[in-house]
């Protein structure tokens, strides 16, 4: 059950509670009711009223504007009366996971409300034995306002499935059968230039393409182009294994892709994606992602914008601005942080789905690649992700497959200041091993999302590889 489910139906179904909300010790927001906004300093007031209870003695409780008469407390529990009108109150209830605060107004008795909130405070109590990383829970992400089913003693599980051997196959820093090397004949008889850096050109085999043609029947036509970047001239390297320095022009490029698309009339859509490795489609090894700027908006894309822009709308605030202090600032102990620098910061977000999945945010409000505030965030860009890649590829000691996906606002004539900013979503099929693939199916695939390693498990362990690559020691 949610926390906003334990509000609506526990609390306010019962009648007796007129407001409510549900917040972590550190004062942090769960869940409320739509109607209840109390300052943070009016809530830290109260927390720290359980353990030294002087304040509310001596000055009241204040709870959304309302001043109220402490009548009981103790280290459980928290009881005031309204100074105007003595026939409504303010009651507290601290667990070992939250602080469920809730009012009550004149035609319900002190005792029932107490009753109300406290039951609900014991029935928590009593799931004071609960371990994210042992019980079943499911997680709701606010980004695509969907869930996932967290499963993590499923780990644990004898594993008698696929058994193979991790490939380390050497390659070479030129194969003159790869169509992306320098100087190579492409596919449809294209000469690769003798590029030192990045190199871009139009996919031989797009998705996509300009000139598509209309439907007269329910399906629509997409127009586009597909580019493909090379990202560097060495046909045996990943970008875990390039410097800051040399991933920097990659970051350049694609920043130039991204402004030269706002002068296509037809594009609204860039999406930048990376898919490394075999076992994730990848067709060559040769460094390089894929560039697809399109007429429409992509779902997952889309998604993204209607619920920021439903967030802001309530909030007045950046869904992923708020994520980011709550993940850096509100947490003391940042469970999810597996590293950081001054303009970005990598988690492993509530609510992944694949097992060591991550997000790298801008810290400030960015919407998109062309905004980055000079060489620093360029800089710190190139710095972020070179860590968390070389941490991928160091957890099992090989080449790490994921894919990459850059989110950003898209390119139409539309505002985007708050239903955009700019975020890199890694996704890592890896689980048991170099070799074992962690696929979506079963319940995953007809019902719901299910993951077995905690997003804070996968933090540590990604935290605790080496930032230097296995092949580099």
């Amino acid at each position: 059950m949610s926390w906003q489910t334990y509000i609506d139906s526990n609390l306010l179904g019962t009648g007796k509670i007129t407001q409510a909300a549900i917040y972590g010790h550190d004062g942090t927001l769960w869940a409320a009711s739509a109607d209840f906004n109390p300052a943070q300093e009016e809530i830290k007031n109260i927390i720290v009223s359980f353990d030294d209870a002087t304040k509310i003695q001596e000055n009241g409780i204040r709870c959304n504007g309302t001043k109220y008469y402490a009548l009981f407390h103790d280290n459980q529990t928290i009881h005031g009366k309204n100074a105007q009108k003595g026939t409504e109150g303010v009651i507290a209830e601290k667990t070992n996971q939250a602080v469920i605060l809730g009012t009550y107004r004149e035609g319900t008795a002190p005792g029932e409300a107490n009753k109300v909130i406290g039951d609900l405070a014991d029935y928590l109590r009593s799931m004071s034995e609960f371990d994210f990383n042992e019980h079943s829970h499911r997680r709701y992400n606010p980004l695509t306002n969907s869930w996932v089913l967290c499963s993590p003693h499923r780990t644990k599980r004898p594993w008698q499935g696929q058994q193979e051997t991790a490939d380390n196959e050497s390659l070479p820093s030129y194969d003159p059968s790869c169509y992306l090397c320098p100087g190579n004949r492409r596919a449809q008889g294209d000469t690769n230039p003798e590029y030192q850096n990045t190199f871009i050109f139009t996919n031989d085999f797009a998705a996509v393409k300009s000139d598509q043609p209309q439907f007269l029947h329910k399906p629509d036509g997409v127009r586009g182009e597909c580019k493909v970047m090379c990202f560097s001239p060495k046909h045996n390297i990943t970008v875990a294994e390039m410097s800051k320095d040399a991933i920097i022009p990659v970051i350049k490029a694609w920043i130039e892709v991204y402004r030269n698309s706002f002068s296509i009339p037809y594009i609204n859509h860039v999406q930048i994606f990376e898919n490394k490795g075999a076992i994730m489609g990848c067709s060559n090894p040769h460094p390089h992602c894929q560039i697809w700027c399109t007429e429409s908006i992509p779902e997952e894309p889309t998604k993204e914008l209607i619920s920021m822009t439903k967030y802001y709308e309530k909030n007045k605030s950046c869904l992923l601005c708020d994520y980011v202090l709550l993940e850096t600032l509100k947490l003391q102990d940042k469970p999810r942080i597996v590293c950081e620098n001054d303009s970005f910061v990598c988690v492993t977000p509530f609510w992944a789905i694949w097992p060591y999945e991550t997000m790298i945010i801008a810290k400030s409000h960015v919407k998109s690649l062309i905004e980055l505030d000079g060489e620093k965030q360029l800089n710190d860009l190139a710095d972020i992700i070179r860590r968390i890649t070389c941490r991928y590829d160091n957890v099992f000691k090989c080449s790490f497959p994921y894919s990459m996906g850059i989110h950003q606002a898209p390119v139409d004539e539309n505002d985007h200041s708050h239903d955009s900013h700019l975020h890199l979503h890694f996704y890592p099929a890896l689980l048991r091993s170099p070799t074992v693939k962690k696929f979506l199916v079963g319940y995953e695939m007809l019902a719901e999302p299910q993951r077995d390693l905690t997003p804070e498990q996968a933090a540590e362990t990604l935290r605790k590889c080496s930032e230097i690559h296995y092949k580099q020691k």
